[in-house]
């Protein structure tokens, strides 16, 4: 879907209900995305950034009807980072990019969004913070237009990689690791009602691999990761199921 000039990495996909998928990578000309329709085939790849420095990481996450979110980090001004976003519409196609964070002074990276049919949103991405970094997220209501404020999700602490999720009712939880005297896979839950709940450590050990989230529609939710297994040179993979209110 590209051969230009320019090194391509980063790719991401998501598929609508229909079957069409969107791919995000990112060259040093820009952030990319490409459009597949089965019907026709692979469209001509597009720049979805406004910005002249390298973007990176971009991540793609599509509804039913086609609508769809890709976030990334790139240093406009050649030095800081900013998490920016851009929406696509299948009648119009992409949109202007925006940054999703406000921070003036530290990095952000990494982002990841997950959007519901109704198109809320949530995205999450890690912020440096001296040596350290902690990981923050921003929800997007649909029917109002607006993204909100920028939230530190957890206590301060050095945390790391984090992935997000969300259902058709709203209901959403965001993962990542937390390092420390020992490594822990952390979650918190975010309801329109009343934000993001206060994180709580599902595991804590010899992490091996970053968490990884996902929901169904009954508001039903799994996280997986791996561990080092106990006086064993291998790691043993592991998944936690949120059901009835409570993680087992």
């Amino acid at each position: 879907i590209y051969s230009g000039a320019s090194t391509a990495g980063d790719p991401s996909l998501t598929v609508d209900a229909a079957g069409n998928v969107l791919a995000g990578f990112s060259t040093s000309t820009g952030a990319w995305a490409s459009r597949f329709e089965p019907s026709v085939g692979w469209n001509d790849p597009t720049i979805i950034d406004n910005e002249r420095n390298h973007p990176s990481t971009p991540q793609m996450a599509a509804m039913p009807n086609g609508e769809a979110w890709a976030v990334w980090h790139q240093p406009p001004n050649g030095l800081q980072y900013y998490i920016f976003a851009n929406r696509f519409d299948p009648s119009t196609g992409w949109g202007e990019a925006a940054t999703v964070d406000t921070e003036t002074l530290y990095n952000s990276f990494d982002p990841k969004v997950a959007v519901a049919p109704n198109g809320n949103a949530l995205v999450v991405w890690r912020q440096t913070v001296g040596l350290g970094s902690r990981v923050w997220a921003s929800a997007w209501d649909e029917a109002e237009g607006v993204l909100s404020e920028p939230e530190q999700l957890g206590t301060p602490a050095d945390a790391y990689a984090p992935a997000v999720a969300i259902n058709p009712d709203g209901l959403g939880f965001a993962t990542w690791t937390r390092s420390g005297s020992e490594l822990a896979v952390m979650i918190a839950k975010y309801t329109a009602e009343d934000g993001w709940s206060n994180a709580e450590v599902l595991a804590e050990g010899d992490l091996k691999s970053d968490a990884r989230v996902a929901m169904d529609d009954n508001g039903n939710a799994v996280v997986v990761y791996a561990l080092k297994a106990p006086y064993e040179s291998l790691s043993d993979a592991y998944a936690q199921i949120f059901t009835a209110g409570s993680w087992g």
